[in-house]
């Protein structure tokens, strides 16, 4: 099967992703499409300067920056201010894609690494969220009304909310891109139809997440069970857009690997450490795995060379002209 090309890659998670902003702006109104096109913008602006200093040509294929800025407006909170997200996505470019591994060789996603900074920075307004559904103002945000989401409810009492129509259709008190399961579950598996997202890597890797889970809550409830874990931490969209993206993600078996050993560690992890959006952090330490499966691999498929060097070609060379 060929590779698919690196700018179709990037059409199709654009496309995925604006799919993700349009439902979110439809219940939070016109701010998600700003911040997403300030990320994009800044996040290009960025990648642009780094290539500039790196004395590399600007190329198409580095387009996918605007695409990491996005994805990190889809990690935060609805209300997130303005001049965090700005820095976070400045350190998501130099760091995660100029300084580990660049556009070629991606040791860590750029996003998750701009998650991390924003997390450290002010975690308190990342974990903080519109008690429903409403349209929020652009910068004059009163956060004393903002409350804790449907993840650290999760993390703190294991319960979530019993109404299927909720989480199916757009759960409130989540991150821009994080609330609905029947999207997240379509856009998951036209990205994998379509090559754009790694199915070795995704299908497996929520299959024990979900699997674990309900074994370790005892069956009880298992359907609820499930929708939790793929919202919750935001889980089934870091598999997607970080775990399961094609610059980071090994392939074929590697990947498969690389998918079932992730989703076993964060299932140990998360049954005895309640950490708030695992899943995004826990890729930051993963990911260099993964660079190490993808070199692997690429060992082993690139073309043996012929014993002796030259004077093999050169004896070869002399067979065939005998012949």
């Amino acid at each position: 099967m060929r590779t698919k090309p690196e700018n179709e890659i990037t059409l199709d998670r654009a496309i995925a992703l604006t799919c993700l902003a349009g439902a979110a702006a439809f219940s939070y109104g016109i701010r998600i499409w700003m911040m997403c096109l300030l990320a994009a913008g800044v996040s290009m602006l960025t990648e642009l300067v780094c290539l500039y200093a790196r004395r590399i040509p600007f190329g198409f294929r580095h387009l996918d920056a605007a695409v990491t800025g996005v994805v990190l407006v889809m990690m935060m909170p609805p209300t997130v201010p303005v001049s965090l997200l700005i820095m976070s996505c400045i350190f998501a470019i130099i760091i995660g894609r100029a300084l580990f591994g660049g556009k070629d060789n991606p040791v860590i996603p750029a996003a998750s690494a701009g998650y991390c900074f924003a997390m450290l920075n002010q975690r308190l307004q990342m974990t903080a969220f519109p008690a429903d559904f409403g349209r929020v103002r652009l910068l004059h945000i009163d956060r004393s009304l903002l409350t804790s989401g449907a993840t650290d409810l999760w993390n703190k009492s294991g319960s979530f909310p019993a109404d299927s129509d909720t989480w199916l259709t757009g759960l409130p008190a989540q991150p821009i891109g994080t609330g609905s399961l029947l999207l997240l579950g379509v856009i998951a598996l036209v990205l994998i139809f379509r090559r754009a997202a790694s199915g070795w890597v995704i299908l497996p890797m929520m299959l024990l997440m979900i699997a674990g889970n309900i074994a370790l809550r005892f069956f009880r409830d298992p359907v609820l069970t499930a929708a939790a874990v793929c919202l919750t931490n935001q889980t089934l969209f870091a598999v997607i857009f970080l775990y399961g993206d094609p610059a980071i993600a090994p392939p074929n078996i590697a990947g498969m690997f690389f998918g079932v050993l992730s989703g076993a560690i964060l299932v140990l992890l998360g049954a005895f450490y309640r950490i708030y959006d695992l899943p995004v952090l826990f890729s930051v330490i993963i990911a260099p795995a993964a660079a190490a499966l993808r070199a692997m691999m690429q060992q082993q498929s690139a073309p043996a060379k012929p014993k002796g060097g030259n004077r093999g070609k050169q004896s070869a060379a002399k067979k065939s002209g005998a012949a």
